[in-house]
Protein backbone atom coordinates (compact mmCIF):
# COMPACT_ATOMS: atom_id res chain seq x y z
CA UNK A 1 0.00 0.00 0.00
CA UNK A 2 2.85 2.40 0.82
CA UNK A 3 4.31 1.90 -2.66
CA UNK A 4 0.94 2.85 -4.14
CA UNK A 5 0.69 5.89 -1.86
CA UNK A 6 4.21 6.95 -2.86
CA UNK A 7 3.04 7.37 -6.45
CA UNK A 8 0.08 9.60 -5.51
CA UNK A 9 1.59 11.66 -2.68
CA UNK A 10 4.14 14.42 -2.45
CA UNK A 11 5.77 15.91 0.63
CA UNK A 12 4.97 19.44 1.72
CA UNK A 13 7.65 21.86 0.56
CA UNK A 14 8.28 20.02 -2.72
CA UNK A 15 8.15 22.00 -5.96
CA UNK A 16 5.25 22.27 -8.39
CA UNK A 17 7.58 20.82 -11.02
CA UNK A 18 7.95 17.69 -8.86
CA UNK A 19 4.15 17.49 -8.62
CA UNK A 20 3.89 17.64 -12.43
CA UNK A 21 6.39 14.80 -12.73
CA UNK A 22 4.43 12.58 -10.34
CA UNK A 23 1.03 13.39 -11.88
CA UNK A 24 2.38 12.68 -15.36
CA UNK A 25 3.76 9.35 -14.18
CA UNK A 26 0.78 8.17 -12.12
CA UNK A 27 -1.80 9.27 -14.75
CA UNK A 28 -4.32 10.01 -11.98
CA UNK A 29 -4.68 13.79 -12.62
CA UNK A 30 -3.93 14.62 -8.97
CA UNK A 31 -1.38 14.36 -6.19
CA UNK A 32 -1.97 14.38 -2.42
CA UNK A 33 0.20 16.67 -0.31
CA UNK A 34 1.24 15.08 2.99
CA UNK A 35 3.85 15.30 5.71
CA UNK A 36 6.38 12.49 6.20
CA UNK A 37 3.81 10.54 8.23
CA UNK A 38 1.27 10.59 5.37
CA UNK A 39 -0.98 13.06 7.17
CA UNK A 40 -3.17 14.68 4.52
CA UNK A 41 -2.49 18.41 4.10
CA UNK A 42 -4.22 19.02 0.78
CA UNK A 43 -4.60 18.01 -2.84
CA UNK A 44 -3.30 19.39 -6.13
CA UNK A 45 -5.07 18.51 -9.36
CA UNK A 46 -3.92 18.75 -12.93
CA UNK A 47 -6.27 21.71 -13.36
CA UNK A 48 -4.89 23.46 -10.27
CA UNK A 49 -1.41 23.40 -11.78
CA UNK A 50 -2.49 24.77 -15.16
CA UNK A 51 -4.54 27.55 -13.57
CA UNK A 52 -1.55 28.44 -11.43
CA UNK A 53 0.73 28.63 -14.46
CA UNK A 54 -1.69 30.98 -16.22
CA UNK A 55 -1.63 33.21 -13.13
CA UNK A 56 2.16 33.42 -13.26
CA UNK A 57 3.09 30.86 -10.61
CA UNK A 58 6.52 29.39 -11.38
CA UNK A 59 7.22 25.67 -11.34
CA UNK A 60 9.99 25.97 -8.76
CA UNK A 61 7.58 27.34 -6.13
CA UNK A 62 6.28 25.10 -3.34
CA UNK A 63 3.32 22.90 -4.15
CA UNK A 64 1.38 24.49 -1.26
CA UNK A 65 1.12 27.63 -3.43
CA UNK A 66 -1.60 25.98 -5.55
CA UNK A 67 -2.84 23.32 -3.10
CA UNK A 68 -6.45 22.91 -2.07
CA UNK A 69 -6.04 22.64 1.73
CA UNK A 70 -9.56 21.34 2.32
CA UNK A 71 -10.23 18.55 -0.20
CA UNK A 72 -13.19 16.20 -0.07
CA UNK A 73 -12.23 13.06 1.85
CA UNK A 74 -13.81 9.99 3.41
CA UNK A 75 -13.31 8.28 6.74
CA UNK A 76 -11.85 4.82 6.86
CA UNK A 77 -14.98 3.55 8.63
CA UNK A 78 -17.29 4.79 5.84
CA UNK A 79 -18.94 2.09 3.75
CA UNK A 80 -18.04 1.69 0.09
CA UNK A 81 -21.62 2.61 -0.80
CA UNK A 82 -21.42 5.89 1.13
CA UNK A 83 -18.08 6.79 -0.44
CA UNK A 84 -19.37 5.99 -3.93
CA UNK A 85 -22.56 8.03 -3.45
CA UNK A 86 -20.59 11.03 -2.16
CA UNK A 87 -18.15 10.84 -5.06
CA UNK A 88 -20.97 10.76 -7.60
CA UNK A 89 -22.78 13.61 -5.87
CA UNK A 90 -19.62 15.76 -5.93
CA UNK A 91 -18.47 14.69 -9.43
CA UNK A 92 -15.21 13.27 -8.07
CA UNK A 93 -13.03 10.70 -9.78
CA UNK A 94 -10.95 10.01 -6.69
CA UNK A 95 -11.36 10.28 -2.93
CA UNK A 96 -8.66 10.06 -0.24
CA UNK A 97 -9.65 7.87 2.71
CA UNK A 98 -8.16 8.88 6.06
CA UNK A 99 -8.14 7.63 9.65
CA UNK A 100 -9.04 9.57 12.81
CA UNK A 101 -5.63 11.32 12.72
CA UNK A 102 -6.10 12.40 9.09
CA UNK A 103 -3.49 9.91 7.89
CA UNK A 104 -4.04 8.70 4.32
CA UNK A 105 -4.95 5.02 4.34
CA UNK A 106 -5.89 4.63 0.69
CA UNK A 107 -7.49 6.41 -2.26
CA UNK A 108 -10.72 5.16 -3.81
CA UNK A 109 -11.42 5.69 -7.52
CA UNK A 110 -14.61 5.42 -9.51
CA UNK A 111 -13.11 2.48 -11.37
CA UNK A 112 -12.87 0.70 -8.00
CA UNK A 113 -16.64 0.46 -8.22
CA UNK A 114 -16.52 -1.50 -11.49
CA UNK A 115 -17.32 1.56 -13.59
CA UNK A 116 -15.84 1.28 -17.05
CA UNK A 117 -13.82 4.26 -18.22
CA UNK A 118 -15.55 5.17 -21.44
CA UNK A 119 -16.04 8.72 -22.69
CA UNK A 120 -18.72 9.30 -25.30
CA UNK A 121 -17.16 12.55 -26.57
CA UNK A 122 -16.13 12.50 -30.21
CA UNK A 123 -12.58 13.34 -31.30
CA UNK A 124 -11.92 14.96 -34.68
CA UNK A 125 -8.37 14.54 -35.98
CA UNK A 126 -7.40 16.64 -38.99
CA UNK A 127 -5.52 14.21 -41.22
CA UNK A 128 -5.86 15.70 -44.71
CA UNK A 129 -2.73 17.82 -45.02
CA UNK A 130 -0.19 17.52 -47.84
CA UNK A 131 2.89 17.42 -45.61
CA UNK A 132 5.05 19.22 -48.17
CA UNK A 133 7.59 20.36 -45.58
CA UNK A 134 8.17 16.73 -44.60
CA UNK A 135 9.46 15.71 -48.03
CA UNK A 136 10.95 13.25 -48.86
CA UNK A 137 9.17 11.36 -46.03
CA UNK A 138 5.77 12.17 -47.58
CA UNK A 139 6.60 11.41 -51.22
CA UNK A 140 4.88 8.01 -51.05
CA UNK A 141 2.76 8.18 -47.90
CA UNK A 142 0.47 10.81 -46.34
CA UNK A 143 1.71 12.83 -43.35
CA UNK A 144 -0.38 10.96 -40.73
CA UNK A 145 1.47 7.72 -41.59
CA UNK A 146 4.95 9.20 -41.12
CA UNK A 147 6.56 7.22 -38.32
CA UNK A 148 7.93 8.63 -35.10
CA UNK A 149 9.76 6.13 -32.90
CA UNK A 150 8.67 3.25 -35.13
CA UNK A 151 4.95 4.02 -35.28
CA UNK A 152 2.77 6.33 -37.45
CA UNK A 153 2.05 9.59 -35.66
CA UNK A 154 -1.70 9.18 -36.07
CA UNK A 155 -1.64 5.65 -34.63
CA UNK A 156 0.18 6.90 -31.53
CA UNK A 157 -2.45 9.62 -31.05
CA UNK A 158 -5.31 7.12 -31.36
CA UNK A 159 -3.75 4.73 -28.84
CA UNK A 160 -3.15 7.57 -26.38
CA UNK A 161 -6.77 8.74 -26.71
CA UNK A 162 -7.96 5.20 -26.03
CA UNK A 163 -5.98 5.13 -22.75
CA UNK A 164 -8.11 8.06 -21.59
CA UNK A 165 -11.38 6.34 -22.47
CA UNK A 166 -12.08 8.02 -25.82
CA UNK A 167 -13.45 5.56 -28.36
CA UNK A 168 -15.25 7.65 -31.01
CA UNK A 169 -12.98 9.22 -33.60
CA UNK A 170 -13.53 11.14 -36.82
CA UNK A 171 -10.60 11.38 -39.24
CA UNK A 172 -10.89 14.21 -41.76
CA UNK A 173 -8.98 13.06 -44.84
CA UNK A 174 -8.07 14.37 -48.27
CA UNK A 175 -4.53 13.78 -49.59
CA UNK A 176 -3.89 10.03 -50.18
CA UNK A 177 -6.99 9.30 -48.10
CA UNK A 178 -7.24 5.68 -49.31
CA UNK A 179 -3.93 4.80 -47.66
CA UNK A 180 -5.15 6.22 -44.35
CA UNK A 181 -8.52 4.45 -44.55
CA UNK A 182 -6.89 1.14 -45.49
CA UNK A 183 -4.42 1.41 -42.61
CA UNK A 184 -6.90 2.27 -39.84
CA UNK A 185 -10.12 0.77 -41.18
CA UNK A 186 -13.07 1.11 -38.84
CA UNK A 187 -10.76 1.23 -35.82
CA UNK A 188 -11.83 -2.15 -34.43
CA UNK A 189 -8.24 -3.39 -34.37
CA UNK A 190 -7.50 -0.62 -31.86
CA UNK A 191 -10.73 -1.03 -29.89
CA UNK A 192 -12.12 2.30 -31.14
CA UNK A 193 -14.79 3.44 -33.58
CA UNK A 194 -13.39 5.41 -36.54
CA UNK A 195 -15.47 7.34 -39.07
CA UNK A 196 -14.13 9.36 -42.01
CA UNK A 197 -14.94 12.81 -43.33
CA UNK A 198 -13.64 13.14 -46.90
CA UNK A 199 -12.74 16.64 -48.00
CA UNK A 200 -13.25 17.21 -51.73
CA UNK A 201 -11.17 20.37 -51.44
CA UNK A 202 -8.85 21.85 -48.83
CA UNK A 203 -10.89 23.19 -45.93
CA UNK A 204 -8.22 24.35 -43.48
CA UNK A 205 -7.98 23.30 -39.86
CA UNK A 206 -11.64 23.96 -38.99
CA UNK A 207 -13.67 23.90 -42.22
CA UNK A 208 -14.23 20.14 -42.23
CA UNK A 209 -16.19 20.43 -38.97
CA UNK A 210 -19.07 21.65 -41.15
CA UNK A 211 -19.12 18.24 -42.87
CA UNK A 212 -19.78 16.15 -39.75
CA UNK A 213 -22.79 13.92 -40.34
CA UNK A 214 -24.44 15.31 -37.21
CA UNK A 215 -23.66 17.75 -34.42
CA UNK A 216 -22.27 16.03 -31.35
CA UNK A 217 -24.22 16.14 -28.10
CA UNK A 218 -21.09 16.48 -25.96
CA UNK A 219 -17.97 18.70 -26.15
CA UNK A 220 -15.76 17.76 -29.08
CA UNK A 221 -11.96 17.54 -29.04
CA UNK A 222 -10.39 18.70 -32.31
CA UNK A 223 -6.69 18.27 -33.01
CA UNK A 224 -4.00 18.13 -35.67
CA UNK A 225 -2.57 14.76 -36.70
CA UNK A 226 1.10 15.78 -36.65
CA UNK A 227 1.53 16.25 -32.91
CA UNK A 228 3.84 14.22 -30.71
CA UNK A 229 2.57 14.73 -27.19
CA UNK A 230 1.59 12.91 -24.02
CA UNK A 231 -0.96 15.58 -23.10
CA UNK A 232 -3.55 14.56 -20.53
CA UNK A 233 -6.69 14.43 -22.70
CA UNK A 234 -8.90 13.57 -19.73
CA UNK A 235 -7.51 16.54 -17.83
CA UNK A 236 -8.13 18.76 -20.85
CA UNK A 237 -11.80 17.79 -21.07
CA UNK A 238 -12.27 18.13 -17.32
CA UNK A 239 -10.60 21.57 -17.43
CA UNK A 240 -12.94 22.70 -20.22
CA UNK A 241 -16.04 21.52 -18.38
CA UNK A 242 -15.00 22.84 -14.96
CA UNK A 243 -14.54 26.32 -16.49
CA UNK A 244 -17.95 26.18 -18.20
CA UNK A 245 -16.18 27.05 -21.44
CA UNK A 246 -17.72 26.94 -24.88
CA UNK A 247 -14.26 26.77 -26.50
CA UNK A 248 -10.82 25.91 -25.14
CA UNK A 249 -7.47 26.18 -26.92
CA UNK A 250 -4.39 24.29 -25.77
CA UNK A 251 -1.39 26.61 -25.58
CA UNK A 252 2.31 25.92 -25.12
CA UNK A 253 4.75 28.28 -23.49
CA UNK A 254 7.42 29.38 -25.96
CA UNK A 255 10.67 31.18 -25.15
CA UNK A 256 12.84 32.87 -27.74
CA UNK A 257 15.97 35.01 -27.50
CA UNK A 258 16.74 38.01 -29.70
CA UNK A 259 20.38 37.38 -30.71
CA UNK A 260 21.30 41.07 -30.60
CA UNK A 261 21.52 43.90 -28.17
CA UNK A 262 18.19 45.73 -28.17
CA UNK A 263 18.02 49.51 -27.88
CA UNK A 264 15.08 51.16 -26.16
CA UNK A 265 14.35 54.43 -27.92
CA UNK A 266 12.16 57.31 -26.80
CA UNK A 267 11.75 60.54 -28.79
CA UNK A 268 14.72 59.64 -30.97
CA UNK A 269 17.07 59.09 -28.03
CA UNK A 270 18.48 55.81 -26.68
CA UNK A 271 17.34 55.49 -23.08
CA UNK A 272 18.48 51.95 -22.42
CA UNK A 273 20.15 48.85 -23.82
CA UNK A 274 19.37 45.19 -23.19
CA UNK A 275 21.74 42.48 -24.38
CA UNK A 276 20.07 39.50 -26.10
CA UNK A 277 16.73 39.73 -24.25
CA UNK A 278 14.55 36.66 -23.88
CA UNK A 279 10.82 36.79 -24.50
CA UNK A 280 8.11 34.40 -23.40
CA UNK A 281 4.69 33.86 -24.96
CA UNK A 282 2.03 31.21 -25.47
CA UNK A 283 1.57 29.57 -28.87
CA UNK A 284 -1.37 27.65 -30.29
CA UNK A 285 -0.74 23.93 -29.63
CA UNK A 286 -3.22 22.64 -32.23
CA UNK A 287 -5.63 20.94 -29.81
CA UNK A 288 -9.08 22.34 -28.98
CA UNK A 289 -12.31 21.54 -27.14
CA UNK A 290 -15.54 22.92 -28.63
CA UNK A 291 -19.09 22.77 -27.37
CA UNK A 292 -21.67 21.51 -29.89
CA UNK A 293 -23.54 24.81 -30.19
CA UNK A 294 -20.45 26.74 -31.26
CA UNK A 295 -19.63 24.38 -34.13
CA UNK A 296 -22.63 25.83 -35.95
CA UNK A 297 -20.55 28.98 -36.49
CA UNK A 298 -18.18 27.17 -38.88
CA UNK A 299 -19.12 28.11 -42.48
CA UNK A 300 -20.36 25.24 -44.61
CA UNK A 301 -17.78 23.57 -46.87
CA UNK A 302 -15.45 26.60 -47.00
CA UNK A 303 -11.76 26.99 -46.25
CA UNK A 304 -11.62 28.03 -42.62
CA UNK A 305 -8.75 27.84 -40.15
CA UNK A 306 -9.08 27.36 -36.42
CA UNK A 307 -7.28 30.66 -35.80
CA UNK A 308 -10.01 32.44 -37.81
CA UNK A 309 -12.63 30.60 -35.79
CA UNK A 310 -11.19 31.72 -32.44
CA UNK A 311 -10.67 35.28 -33.67
CA UNK A 312 -14.30 35.44 -34.79
CA UNK A 313 -15.79 34.13 -31.57
CA UNK A 314 -13.63 36.57 -29.58
CA UNK A 315 -15.04 39.39 -31.74
CA UNK A 316 -18.50 38.05 -30.86
CA UNK A 317 -17.64 38.53 -27.16
CA UNK A 318 -17.19 34.81 -26.52
CA UNK A 319 -14.15 34.28 -24.31
CA UNK A 320 -12.38 30.97 -24.97
CA UNK A 321 -10.31 29.33 -22.25
CA UNK A 322 -6.57 28.59 -22.45
CA UNK A 323 -5.28 25.18 -21.37
CA UNK A 324 -1.50 25.33 -20.85
CA UNK A 325 0.29 22.21 -22.10
CA UNK A 326 2.94 21.25 -19.56
CA UNK A 327 3.69 17.86 -21.08
CA UNK A 328 5.98 16.97 -23.98
CA UNK A 329 4.71 18.59 -27.18
CA UNK A 330 6.23 18.73 -30.65
CA UNK A 331 4.50 19.94 -33.81
CA UNK A 332 6.03 17.73 -36.50
CA UNK A 333 5.72 20.19 -39.37
CA UNK A 334 9.21 19.92 -40.85
CA UNK A 335 12.12 17.51 -41.16
CA UNK A 336 13.86 19.32 -38.31
CA UNK A 337 10.82 18.78 -36.08
CA UNK A 338 10.59 15.13 -37.16
CA UNK A 339 14.21 14.52 -36.21
CA UNK A 340 13.65 16.16 -32.84
CA UNK A 341 10.57 14.00 -32.18
CA UNK A 342 12.11 10.80 -33.46
CA UNK A 343 15.45 11.01 -31.75
CA UNK A 344 14.88 12.95 -28.53
CA UNK A 345 15.63 11.31 -25.23
CA UNK A 346 12.14 11.66 -23.76
CA UNK A 347 10.42 8.39 -23.11
CA UNK A 348 6.71 7.85 -23.37
CA UNK A 349 4.97 7.61 -20.03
Amino acid sequence: MMNELDSITILQGESIYKAIEKITKNRKQFILVTNDSFKLLGIVTDGDIRRGVLKGVTLDECVEKIMNPDPFKAKVEDTKEKIFDNMKANSLHQCPVVDSKNKVIRVDYLENFNLKLNRDNWIVIMAGGLGKRLHPLTEDIPKPLVEVKGKPMLETIILELKKHGFRNIYLTVNHKFKMIEEYFGDGSQYGVNIKYVREKKRLGTAGSLSLLEELPKLPLIVMNCDLVTNINYSGLLNFHQSHNSVATMCVKEYDFEIPYGVAKIEHGLIVGLEEKPSHRCYINAGIYVLNPEIIKLVPKNKYYDMTQFFENIIMDNISPSAFPVLEEWIDVGSLKDWKQANFNNNKDN
